[in-house]
C-alpha cells in the first residue's frame, strides 16, 4: 500500500474516533457500531467477561478436582513448574485421566476433607489409579514428614523412617 493510501486510512480513523470518543476502549461496541449490517448480536465486552467469570467460578464449584488435576500434568510434564525437579525430573509420570481423578475423589470422599490433597502410596511410583489416593492436606505433609523426622534424629530417637510413617499413618487404611 502506498503511502498517501496509508496516510488517508490513518486520517479516517482519527476522524471516526474523534466523533466517537464516549465508545473509545471498547473494542467489540465500536466494532458494532461501525458493522451494524455484519453484527446480528449486540456484545458488551464487559458483560463477557463478567459472564466467563461466572462461568470458570462455577465450573471450579462443580469440579474441585480439576486443579489438582492440573497441578499433578504441570508437575509432572513441565519442566518450568517450581516443582518439576521433584515430580517429572525424578522420573515420575502422571497416567491419571480427569474422569480417573473424578473417581479418586468420589471413591475417598475427598469432597468431605477440609484441605483435600493427593496422595501417592509408593512416594517413588507414577500416578496412577493404584497408587493414588486423596487425604487431607496435613496428613500428606506429616506423611512427607521431613521436618518431624529431622526433629526425632536430633532428640537422639533411634527410629527408621519406615517405623516413623507406621506410627503416623497407623490409624489410616486406604480406603477401597
Amino acid at each position: 500500500m502506498s503511502p498517501e493510501r496509508l496516510q488517508i486510512r490513518r486520517d479516517r480513523a482519527r476522524k471516526w474516533n474523534r466523533e466517537h470518543k464516549d465508545l473509545q476502549g471498547h473494542r467489540s461496541r465500536l466494532w458494532s457500531i461501525k458493522n451494524k449490517d455484519r453484527l446480528k448480536v449486540y456484545r458488551d465486552s464487559d458483560a463477557w467477561r463478567q459472564s466467563n467469570r461466572e462461568r470458570a467460578t462455577a465450573f471450579k464449584k462443580k469440579n474441585p478436582w480439576y486443579n489438582i488435576w492440573q497441578g499433578v500434568k504441570q508437575r509432572c510434564a513441565n519442566p518450568k513448574h517450581p516443582s518439576y525437579r521433584y515430580y517429572g525430573g525424578r522420573g515420575i509420570r502422571n497416567f491419571l485421566s480427569k474422569a480417573d481423578i473424578e473417581f479418586l475423589w468420589v471413591r475417598d470422599s475427598a469432597r468431605l476433607l477440609t484441605s483435600p490433597s493427593i496422595d501417592r502410596l509408593d512416594n517413588d511410583g507414577n500416578y496412577t489409579m493404584e497408587n493414588c489416593r486423596f487425604i487431607e492436606r496435613s496428613q500428606n505433609a506429616i506423611k512427607r514428614g521431613y521436618d518431624n523426622w529431622r526433629k526425632a534424629l536430633k532428640s537422639g530417637e533411634t527410629v527408621t523412617k519406615e517405623e516413623f510413617l507406621k506410627e503416623i499413618l497407623k490409624s489410616e487404611t486406604m480406603p477401597k
